[in-house]
């Protein structure tokens, strides 16, 4: 989104979980809008709204809520005010916000790290309610988060150093990594905003089978044989849906189902972050006429649902296509059309590509060619989808070039 003050840009392309850190603004009257930035341009989503602001005083302005929501969960600004003071002596400040829409209310527990939960440091918390800012001695904390009235912890955040003269905004949001717990925290501070996940968030991986030439394979774990679906017996084609694992380096290895040989795939300390999503594609040839060429290619993934827009990565994982021009277009004619990507090589990716909602038609050529090696394939997109199209091929197999559409939301 971009934030105008006074009809002037203050900040610009502010992304979900970021911050601008403290902006100085002259006292007094104020008129701030916010635009969100959609495919086809801007539209404001939040005001004009007039802030009469005061001297020495701090204003966190935060954009809550979901752009579907209603009631209390209705997209809109959250303006938290505080005397612009930094800690004294040996002392922090921090000041705690629940900013998370699809979490409820909490109670908040700031302790000593690994101290028994007794009396929540904040009690039954719901959305868009923040606390005073506390001023504690700076050292190790523990901020662990609770259904009101219980001991069970939804939220934890392990031990935290914070030193002296520290000041943040503790803003709870909603967690869109691969962890069980619904929220994360985001610690505002005067430079911007650090994520700080859960001590149990894990990552997530999907296998995809994108050797048209190759028979079912069995995808081996740190050196663990798989005994079922979907590590054992995934053909052409076919994918494994995201599987949670904890975060670390991991050994992979493919083989044929049933096999121990021959490796076609060993990818060793592939390493899996946490709250991240990943797609770990087999790609090449097995019969390649200079041998074989599989190999592995790991792609980082969305996992955010955007209300506005949809969003498409192109992958070019045809390992006989030469570089390749991609077009998007409203009719199945691309004669009069410029590519929406351009000389796009083997193993490349476009990114997420931020559409509007509509019906296309997906076109695949010859880099500066207008012949369709794929396609025009009409491809209806929807508002909150987040799709991969890989295009495969295969010359020695028989197989024609087609596009393959992963979901890489639903597919979990």
């Amino acid at each position: 989104m971009n934030v105008n003050v006074d009809g002037a840009p203050l900040l610009t392309a502010v992304d979900y979980g970021a911050s601008s850190g403290l902006k100085p603004v002259a006292a007094g009257s104020h008129e701030v809008a916010v635009d969100g930035i959609l495919p086809s341009g801007t539209s404001t989503v939040i005001g004009p709204v007039s802030l009469d602001l005061k001297p020495d005083t701090q204003y966190d302005v935060l954009a809550v809520g979901k752009l579907a929501g209603s009631g209390d969960t209705a997209f809109g600004p959250l303006v938290i005010e505080r005397p612009n003071q930094a800690p004294m002596g040996g002392d922090i400040r921090v000041q705690v916000v629940h900013a998370a829409p699809g979490a409820p209310a909490v109670d908040i527990h700031v302790t000593a790290p690994g101290a028994a939960l007794a009396s929540p440091t904040l009690a039954n918390i719901p959305f868009k309610t923040y606390s005073d800012p506390l001023t504690l001695p700076a050292g190790e904390y523990q901020i662990r988060l609770t259904l009101p009235g219980s001991s069970d912890v939804v939220y934890d955040s392990g031990p935290l150093t914070l030193n002296a003269g520290t000041d943040l905004l503790m803003a709870a949001i909603d967690n869109l990594g691969a962890g069980p717990s619904p929220v994360q925290l985001l610690a505002i501070g005067d430079a911007g905003a650090t994520s700080i996940l859960s001590t149990d968030e894990q990552a997530q991986l999907r296998g995809v089978h994108a050797v048209a030439d190759a028979p079912a394979v069995d995808i081996w774990v740190n050196g663990v044989a798989p005994t079922a679906a979907p590590l054992q017996g995934l053909a052409f084609k076919a994918n494994t849906s995201y599987l949670s694992l904890a975060a670390g380096d991991y050994d992979f290895v493919v083989t044929p189902t049933g096999a121990t040989t021959p490796e076609v795939i060993n990818a060793s300390d592939v390493p899996l972050k946490a709250g991240a999503r990943y797609s770990l594609f087999a790609v090449g040839q097995l019969l390649d006429p200079s041998g074989e060429t599989i190999e592995p290619l790991l792609l980082t993934d969305s996992g955010r649902v955007v209300a506005t827009e949809a969003q498409l990565r192109v992958l070019h994982a045809a390992p006989t296509a030469p570089a390749v021009d991609v077009y998007l277009t409203a009719g199945s004619d691309i004669s009069g059309a410029s590519p929406a990507l351009s000389a796009v090589p083997f193993k490349a990716d476009s990114g997420y590509l931020a559409l509007a909602a509509g019906d296309y038609y997906v076109t695949v050529t010859a880099s500066g060619d207008k012949t369709p090696v794929i396609g025009p394939l009409p491809v209806t997109l929807v508002n909150g989808q987040v799709l991969t199209a890989a295009a495969l091929s295969d010359s020695v197999g028989g197989v024609d070039p087609e596009l393959l559409i992963l979901d890489d939301i639903s597919s979990k």
